[in-house]
Order: C-alpha cells, then sequence, then structure tokens
C-alpha cells in the first residue's frame, strides 16, 4: 500500500467516524445526521484512529487549560490524532468535535497568497507590479508592489480602525470597536487607505517588515478583478471545490462555533479581514489543505525540495508549481514568505480574531502537521484569564512531537 493511499484512507475513515458522532452536555448532540452516541462511545472510536500515547498528552494538555476548541496531528502516514474540547457554543449545548468548523484567522493569508502566485503562474498578473495596476485611483507617487503586499513589506498601516482612528478624530477606543463591527464599503476602505499613504508611508516600501492585515485585503481585491470573479468564488472553485474541503466557507457563515472572548459572545466583521481572516472551516479541510499546500513530503525533506517535486505529488493534486511554491516559501525581510512564517523547518501561520484563535504548522524534517483551532481567543489558567489558546496548546504540543 502506497502512502498516498494510507493517507487518504488515514483521512477518509476520520471523517466518517467524526461525522457519524456528536455529543453534549447532559444528553447527545443533534448533529443533523441522526446520531445518538454519547461523548464516551464518540472519544473511543475516534481514538481507533488515535495514536493513544499522544492523545492522552494532549487530553491532559487540554483539560489543564479549559481548551475550546479542535486539534489534528499528522505525519508523513497520515493522521495520528484528531478530536474536539468543550462546546461549539459556549453554553454546554452542543461539543466540539473534529468536524467543528471555526474562523481560520490569519490562516486565512496562506490562501490568498496561493491565489495570488497561481495567477502569477498563469501569467495574468506580475509579483512586481505596481498596485495602482489595478487601482486606478492609487496615488502615482505611492509605489507598492504585489510582492511588497505578500511578503508585509509595503510599509502600509496593520488595519483599519488604525486608520479610522486618526482620520475620523475618534477620542475613545469604543469608537475603534463601534468601526470595527460596523458595515463598510470597499469605497470607503479604499478611502482610508490612499488618504493615509497621501501622507506618509511607515517606511519606504521593501525596506523593512511590517506585519499589516490591510495588505491581504488588497491582495484579495487583486485576486477578483484579475480573475473576473469575486475572490470568494475564485477560492472556492479554485481551492476548495478541486481539493474537497466541502466544510470549508468565507466571510464566517452561520455553521461555524460561535467566537468567544472571556466567556462573552464576540461577532466578526468580514468587510474589514476579507482575504486576511475571512476563511474557515475543520481541521480535516486544514490538513487536506497542508497536503495539497506542501506536498507533504515526509521526513529528511525541506521546503526547497519539497518545491522540486511535481505539480501532483504521492499525496495528490498540488495547490501550486515548484516554482510557485519556491517563491511562496521564500522569505524577504525577516522570517515572513508569503502568507507563511518560516523558521528552520518548520512552515507556520497563527490566527487571531476577535472570538478564535488558531494555530498551523507544517515541519519539513520528520513531516509533522499540527493544527489547532479555538472558537476562544481566551482561556483561563491558574485563576486568570490568558490569550491565545491555541497558539499556546500548539506550543506545548508541539515540544513533545
Amino acid at each position: 500500500m502506497t502512502r498516498r493511499v494510507r493517507i487518504m484512507i488515514s483521512l477518509l475513515l476520520a471523517i466518517l467516524l467524526a461525522g457519524s458522532t456528536g455529543c453534549g452536555a447532559g444528553g447527545t448532540m443533534n448533529t443533523g445526521n441522526g446520531s445518538d452516541k454519547t461523548g464516551a462511545q464518540i472519544d473511543r472510536q475516534e481514538s481507533i484512529l488515535h495514536d493513544e500515547a499522544l492523545a492522552d498528552q494532549v487530553r491532559r494538555l487540554a483539560d489543564t487549560m479549559g481548551f475550546s476548541g479542535s486539534v489534528l496531528v499528522a505525519g508523513p502516514d497520515g493522521i495520528r490524532y484528531a478530536e474536539g474540547f468543550g462546546t461549539a457554543d459556549g453554553e454546554g449545548t452542543a461539543a466540539n468535535t473534529a468536524l467543528t468548523t471555526y474562523a481560520f484567522g490569519s490562516l486565512s493569508k496562506q490562501f490568498t497568497a496561493a491565489a495570488v502566485l497561481k495567477l502569477a503562474e498563469e501569467k495574468k498578473l506580475s509579483l512586481s507590479d505596481p498596485v495602482r495596476t489595478f487601482f486606478p485611483a492609487w496615488p502615482e507617487d505611492r509605489v507598492v508592489t504585489v510582492s511588497q503586499l505578500l511578503h508585509m513589506e509595503s510599509g502600509l498601516e496593520r488595519d483599519f480602525w488604525n486608520i479610522a482612528y486618526r482620520e475620523y478624530g475618534y477620542t475613545l477606543m469604543s469608537q475603534a470597536d463601534e468601526f470595527q463591527l460596523s458595515p463598510h464599503e470597499f469605497d470607503e476602505l479604499f478611502s482610508l487607505i490612499t488618504t493615509d499613504i497621501a501622507k506618509e508611508f511607515h517606511f519606504r516600501p521593501g525596506s523593512e517588515y511590517q506585519y499589516s492585515n490591510i495588505n491581504y485585503w488588497l491582495l484579495a481585491e487583486i485576486v477578483g478583478r484579475v480573475s473576473g470573479m469575486s475572490y470568494q468564488d475564485y477560492i472556492r472553485t479554485e481551492f476548495f471545490e478541486p481539493l474537497g474541503l466541502t466544510t470549508a466557507g468565507i466571510d464566517y457563515p452561520d455553521d461555524i462555533a460561535p467566537g468567544h472572548y472571556g466567556g462573552e459572545r464576540t461577532e466578526e466583521n468580514a468587510d474589514l479581514y476579507e482575504g486576511c481572516g475571512s476563511i474557515s472551516g475543520n481541521v480535516y479541510d486544514l490538513y487536506a489543505w497542508a497536503l495539497a499546500l506542501h506536498g507533504a513530503p515526509g521526513a529528511g525533506t525541506d521546503a526547497a525540495a519539497a518545491a522540486s517535486s511535481t505539480a501532483t505529488s504521492e499525496t495528490g493534486p498540488r495547490v501550486l508549481g515548484p516554482a510557485a511554491y519556491r517563491v511562496m516559501t521564500a522569505t524577504s525581510a525577516g522570517n515572513y514568505a508569503c502568507g507563511l512564517v518560516i523558521d528552520g523547518s518548520v512552515i507556520w501561520h497563527n490566527g487571531q480574531l476577535n472570538g478564535y484563535n488558531s494555530y498551523m504548522s507544517y515541519n519539513t524534517a520528520d513531516g509533522t502537521i499540527l493544527i489547532v483551532l479555538s472558537n476562544s481567543r481566551t482561556y483561563e489558567f491558574r485563576g486568570k484569564q490568558a490569550d491565545f489558546p491555541a497558539e499556546e496548546l500548539a506550543r506545548l504540543l508541539a515540544s513533545k512531537l
């Protein structure tokens, strides 16, 4: 049996088993498929696919943190472990499972980067194109390229609310919070950007690194203008459908687990985070994405070796061809590539929204894929509230893998 077949069987079995179960506090969870299995039965069924020693470690850490979310760990031979913790609604009536869907936050950026690089592969744009190529109203003397947007070297502000706070004369953070949750049209947000850079860049484009959600918001709009379809339709047509990401979504659909901060439900605003934080799905969606993006070549390889593989690999279709993948995983200033962070053999990114936290990594040295998604931005530890539970759990797990 080939490695590709082993991985696909593991993924299909995991989805079938997880999809047939669900639990809730004090009884059963209505999953829409007539399941009446209890939480204990679910755990035992899921553990058929699990590395039991690893499962014990994850459960112990998750219990200590009061973690709410889902975890998946995979290696060169397939999924070692996948399970959910806590509740999908924050009220104890619907349990998180491995199939629960969450907003990804900035994990979305790698989808946007891949879309841009795919269009570049097809010669529909160039990474050296000035932004003004796609936005005629962009100030002519403020030159920023597509590559600088991808690598966070544009000199643009980090978030729209930062600009709004200055341009709209806000004096209270509550006003910025209201801006964050209010609907906004493209023209208003684009005008905020051009008004800001007409005064000055934060630094000369291409000279420094500064993380910016606005960079990827602009890239999403470029994808739409170049492809001739909306950004949402492009991502669905070019990535979700071919890769079988059947539960992945865009713009925070109603079926994702509600986000929380400090135990309170939160809201998200896709108008401000299109392309930089608007994609959602479950751990299996991200696992399939990681296989298709990186090829998950396994132990003893690196990103350069992965990039030299063909457009279809042992694990199935690839998102990008070799040359485009090399660009996507090549750093410029610092260790930021294109929607990805490169730390030695580990390719990773995190995601943070009002009520969600996420982390995904691929270790090129041993083929380990680690995915942690949470429907809470905070967690309680030793009686105190702490931030970013998915990232903390991932950090603790990474040291044990």
